[in-house]
């Protein structure tokens, strides 16, 4: 009794990134196999040759939060490239500066 309920006005920042084959449910998490970058930037690379019956998906984690946000990709996309910033760390993950889907 007595005790009242709120949120923090803060924002959720990306924190990791999965790509998987078919839905996330299924746990079918994807290794890049690319790797390029020097100094504190890196950026791994999928290239998506294999298709799947459900499609490859992408998942958005962020820090401050369990909501995850999932969506499948278009059929036609070949290569997914993730950039990071090794220096700085979100909610344990290097930072992601930048997401391509190609």
């Amino acid at each position: 009794a007595g005790w009242s309920a709120g949120l923090l006005a803060r924002p959720h920042v990306l924190a990791c990134v999965t790509f998987y084959a078919g839905k996330p449910e299924a746990m079918a998490s994807l290794v890049h196999d690319g790797e390029t970058g020097a100094g504190p930037k890196r950026t791994l690379t999928w290239h998506l040759s294999a298709s799947t019956p459900d499609g490859i998906w992408i998942e958005c984690r962020y820090a401050g939060t369990s909501v995850v946000l999932r969506k499948r990709l278009p059929a036609g996309v070949r290569e997914c490239a993730v950039t990071f910033n090794r220096v700085v760390t979100v909610d344990g993950c290097e930072e992601i500066e930048r997401i391509e889907i190609r």
